[in-house]
């Protein structure tokens, strides 16, 4: 992995990156680090109807790579603050 800005990004695939953040809330600011990935908008239509109760398939879907909770917004995956839960 190579080191860019506040990330670090896979070599082999260019796609999987460790990302360093602050919690977007003021009251929080708390610092964590979560997984990121580039996935079609097939794949996040396929995250959006399943239910999170569903352990398994939501996991699957994640790809096993959610070290915190994700949301789906805006066609994005985005991290939740894991102190706060801000999405």
């Amino acid at each position: 992995m190579r080191s860019v800005g506040n990330q670090f990004v896979c070599d082999v695939c260019n796609q999987l990156t460790v990302t360093k953040t602050i919690c977007p809330n003021l009251d929080c600011r708390h610092e964590y680090t979560y997984l990121g990935y580039d996935v079609s908008a097939e794949t996040v239509e396929k995250m959006n109807s399943v239910e999170t109760d569903n352990f398994y398939q939501l996991d699957s879907l994640y790809q096993y790579k959610d070290i915190v909770d994700m949301t789906i917004q805006d066609g994005r995956i985005r991290s939740v603050c894991p102190y706060c839960e801000k999405k």
